[in-house]
């Protein structure tokens, strides 16, 4: 609890529970007003331990498809010849309307066949592309698709059947020895990244919880 953290504070720095009230004081603060700090600072913690850890855990294949179609790997890759094989499936809109419709649906976290429930009675239709390495594409469509991750889906291009909205379903590679090696500082850096996307979250909806309206005249 509160009393046992500041405990922790004092013996660790090997002060007194006056000494630390007279450096809170000199500093500003009062003794109740560290204890509450304290205390938020607690519940924080044990809700990254209770549940915002677990959200913001990493799988292999998401570590994999950011080290892939990072940017910053691109030219270490051209060196070493190393070809990425994507999983494509493309929806098919037949006019522009249709297709910036589709892709605002997707951008706002509509999932692909909600998408093509609403979609497919007007002509919308959704094909699996497979698997094919980029080698074996042509240009439009590599450069459509390069930098994607799985589950990333491209902006309406234009083609001869209409439009097109490219879906990365998975990213394969072959085995480079620099992945292993950075596997897991890479995996740190995204459940860091997910961890403060959680924690922001959490902290939104504990600002709106305590938001007290006061009406002029009450």
């Amino acid at each position: 609890d509160v009393e046992d953290e500041i405990r922790f504070i004092q013996k660790n720095n090997g002060i007194t529970r006056e000494a630390l009230i007279e450096v809170l004081r000199a500093q500003g603060f009062s003794f109740e007003d560290y204890k509450n700090l304290m205390r938020v600072s607690v519940a924080k913690r044990r809700l990254i331990d209770r549940e915002l850890r677990p959200l913001s855990a990493v799988t292999d294949e998401q570590v994999k498809n950011h080290y892939y179609t990072d940017p910053q790997t691109l030219e270490r890759r051209k060196a070493q010849r190393l070809v990425l094989t994507f999983d494509l499936d493309q929806l098919i809109l037949p006019s522009k309307a249709m297709a910036e419709l589709a892709h605002k649906r997707l951008s706002d976290g509509m999932e692909p066949d909600a998408l093509m429930a609403e979609l497919a009675p007007r002509g919308a239709e959704r094909v699996p592309v497979g698997k094919i390495s980029e080698e074996n594409m042509n240009p439009s469509v590599r450069n459509t698709v390069s930098g994607l991750r799985a589950g990333e889906f491209s902006r309406p291009v234009e083609s001869g059947a209409g439009y097109l909205i490219l879906r990365v379903n998975a990213v394969g590679a072959p085995e480079d020895p620099e992945f292993n090696r950075v596997k897991e500082q890479v995996r740190n850096q995204l459940y860091q990244k997910a961890l403060r996307r959680h924690l922001d979250t959490w902290l939104g909806k504990e600002r709106a919880a305590s938001f007290v309206h006061i009406t002029k005249g009450a």
